[in-house]
């Protein structure tokens, strides 16, 4: 797994619907952990945190059996608790409306605005729906961050300084590297809103598909 690929903490009692979600987001290359109870997933998050690493997004079935062992799900908030603050967490359930008071209090605790739609109904196409929203968020996230690490927008002079850098600071040139990468595989999973303000840092040049042909500083 490359340092620069998104992990994904994936929890789902339904075999059938893990596997599919699995494979949906393997597309994107993203790297995803499964795990099918409580117990078990929050094993692997006790491992994650022992070896220094967070997971950064978590879909997370918001009714889950306790262990191998239980035959009822049942409604859990612990999960999202505790892969956060770095996490974007998305809940997927066929049960919402039976906890709905619940469920809303959930989301006003532990849910903001940045992950979009937090509860994701297991209807006909939802893994779709699901997989657009995360790769939309992790993209959108990346690529924010880089900016940030590069300190782009502060101002006119710190952008031209920051985007010709000392040929001397490699972490810099990997930096920049890396922004251009990810806009040209994120580019169409992001909002227009983002996509005109990377147009104001970059020459984004698309070729007739709308793909990014080529990503230039400015």
């Amino acid at each position: 797994m490359s340092e620069s690929t998104s992990r994904i903490l994936l929890v789902e009692d339904e075999g059938g619907i893990r596997e599919q979600i699995e494979a949906a987001l393997r597309a994107d290359d993203w790297q995803i952990d499964q795990f099918s109870d409580v117990q078990s997933a929050k094993e692997g998050i006790d491992r994650a945190h022992a070896q220094g690493w967070s997971y950064d997004a978590a879909i997370i079935d918001l009714f889950l059996p306790r262990n191998a062992e239980d035959r009822k799900p049942k409604l859990d908030e612990t999960l999202c608790r505790d892969v956060r603050p770095c996490a974007l967490v998305w809940h997927i359930s066929a049960h919402f409306n039976e906890e709905g008071g619940t469920v809303e209090e959930h989301i006003r605790r532990y849910h903001s605005p940045d992950e979009l739609r937090a509860m994701i109904p297991k209807t006909p196409g939802f893994i779709g729906d699901l997989c657009e929203q995360v790769t939309q968020a992790l993209g959108t996230r990346r690529i924010k961050a880089t900016l940030a690490a590069l300190q782009v927008g502060a101002s006119e002079s710190v952008l031209a300084r920051r985007f010709r850098p000392d040929p001397a600071d490699s972490s810099n040139t990997n930096l920049i590297a890396e922004l251009c990468a990810d806009i040209k595989r994120f580019w169409k999973d992001l909002t227009p809103a983002f996509q005109e303000e990377l147009q104001g840092w970059c020459d984004i040049r698309l070729n007739a598909r709308a793909d990014v042909e080529t990503v230039y500083p400015k």
